[in-house]
């Protein structure tokens, strides 16, 4: 039961951390703050952006 309560707070903050990466894209004037920090953290591909819009 443990391993299975690990796991699944795991995966729930792993997908909390995709949305904040994600949420700014789709709403790029929602909310610049948190955007431009997560994105010097984490390189985001910019071919993949132009391609989608």
């Amino acid at each position: 039961m443990q391993n299975g309560q690990i796991i699944f707070i795991l995966i729930s903050s792993i997908i909390g951390i995709i949305l904040l990466i994600i949420y700014p894209k789709l709403y790029p004037d929602g909310l610049p703050e948190l955007a431009l920090p997560i994105q010097d953290i984490i390189p985001t591909p910019q071919k993949e952006n132009k391609s989608v819009h």
